[in-house]
């Protein structure tokens, strides 16, 4: 299983554990992320004990094997009937050698509140006059950032530091899947949404089509079932949240749209808790236009996940041919509708791309989104596909994204020229045009005579290098 993309996080994690003193990092991110592998990783040339919260029977059998090579006591003197005394056990090894006590699946072990109650003790009063480290991880976003991060959580204020494990970005794709051109890989980016476990199902070898179709247009795919896995795991009622998570697939992204589509006699309140679970699990998110209060009159909500996205947009309006062991005609009827499912995806490589090269930028920005409204110049609704600007709002970047088969022409250039001239308060305006197939002469005529103007081709945005070219 391919280990990619965690450089920044595993030295987050070394730092804090040659520090001689006690260190408590909360590790969280959605199923399959790879805080499991991150974790492995990390503790394999460290003395550790790890609880999974499915196997604690295990647990206690190994903790006692590594108390008796440490304290040098035979397993029978210890009684482990109690939490209290698992923790007593953990803290008389970590007095003597320096101990990585890992809590996986923290969701499972603590569906006895007592438990948390009992490591805030453990961590207030032994665990902190000791240099061990404790990481607790787990699958559900809502569980950790409520009961672990949370305020009323137990041991809220307790962390030194906390890891939030993000989805692995496009740049990793190559690693998965070498031989693929770049369109190839950027359709994997968005069926997997960079999710670790999903692209280690993948064989590096086999077409596209065939990965797609074993894995999403498959009766007996994995990915096929997915989505309503994950919702089975984060909600008591997935089958409302999967409704709303539909509606926003499909273009439902205001809240009051939401509702009357829900069909579901729903008060605001009852909606709204809804739609929080669902930002708490970061399935989908909530934007307002770039430089825009947050406020519910202008807000959209739009699907987070790309492989929530793609599930939905692509793979569920076929479930019942791919039912019907008809994978290989699915797919093909998706091959029409990927260049507009993908333009969404290639925006958000393309913000990503302006944040991963800030220090080549003309400005440093602060902030960076896509706006949309009313301009009052032209008596039109507008929409930019992003803003970058910095917290003084002298300057602004205007950004252009084009997912299409034709060449960015200039006309693409004097209408972004002609809606940035709306936004006054900026005194100097840079403009990135990003595209996939490349610009025509004229669009590339007018980049030259401004300096202001940068044309970016996906190819240029990733470069192959001479080794892949070998592949």
């Amino acid at each position: 299983m391919s280990f990619v993309g965690r450089n920044f996080e595993l030295g987050i994690l070394k730092n804090a554990y040659n520090e001689n003193e006690f260190s408590f990092i909360p590790i969280y991110g959605r199923r399959g992320v790879g805080k499991s592998r991150l974790i492995q990783e990390f503790a394999r040339d460290k003395l550790n004990i790890l609880l999974d919260g499915m196997e604690y029977p295990f647990f206690l059998e190994d903790l006692k094997k590594l108390a008796t090579t440490v304290l040098h006591v035979d397993d029978t003197k210890f009684q482990l009937t109690t939490f209290s005394e698992v923790l007593d056990l953990v803290y008389k090894i970590a007095q003597k050698v320096k101990l990585l006590f890992i809590i996986d699946e923290t969701q499972f072990f603590a569906e006895d509140p007592n438990r948390l109650w009992n490591l805030q003790y453990a961590i207030d009063h032994k665990f902190v006059n000791t240099n061990m480290m404790l990481i607790v991880s787990g699958s559900s976003l809502s569980f950790m950032k409520k009961q672990i991060l949370g305020y009323e959580s137990p041991i809220y204020g307790r962390r030194t530091e906390q890891l939030y494990i993000l989805p692995l970005k496009f740049t990793h794709m190559k690693e998965f899947v070498p031989g693929y051109s770049l369109e190839d890989q950027l359709i994997i980016f968005a069926a997997t949404g960079g999710i670790p476990r999903y692209l280690n199902l993948l064989k590096k070898t086999s077409p596209l089509e065939e990965n797609l179709i074993r894995n999403f247009f498959s009766p007996s795919g994995f990915l096929l079932l997915e989505p309503g896995n994950l919702f089975q795991q984060e909600f008591n009622d997935p089958a409302i949240h999967e409704s709303i998570v539909k509606l926003i697939a499909n273009g439902t992204n205001t809240f009051y749209d939401i509702k009357a589509k829900l069909k579901l006699n729903l008060t605001d309140k009852e909606l709204n808790n809804y739609i929080e679970s669902l930002l708490l699990t970061e399935i989908i998110k909530a934007e307002v236009p770039a430089m825009e209060k947050f406020n519910s009159s202008s807000l959209r909500y739009r699907l987070k996940d790309e492989m929530y996205r793609f599930w939905y947009c692509i793979v569920e309006p076929h479930i019942d041919v791919i039912s019907g062991f008809n994978g290989s005609l699915a797919y093909k009827a998706i091959l029409p509708e990927l260049n507009s499912f993908l333009s969404t995806t290639f925006e958000n490589i393309c913000i990503q791309y302006m944040i991963d090269n800030l220090n080549s930028m003309p400005m440093i920005f602060g902030r960076i989104g896509r706006w949309w409204g009313n301009n009052n110049l032209t008596k039109s609704e507008m929409e930019i596909d992003f803003i970058a600007h910095g917290s003084n709002k002298m300057s602004a970047i205007f950004g252009e994204c084009k997912w299409t088969n034709k060449l960015l022409d200039k006309s693409v250039i004097d209408k972004l020229l002609k809606n940035a001239e709306y936004f006054s308060q900026f005194n100097t305006k840079y403009y990135y045009f990003f595209t996939k197939s490349g610009f025509t002469k004229g669009a590339q005529e007018i980049a030259q005579d401004s300096p202001n103007i940068k044309l970016i081709t996906f190819d240029e945005m990733f470069p192959v290098s001479e080794k892949q070219l070998l592949l």
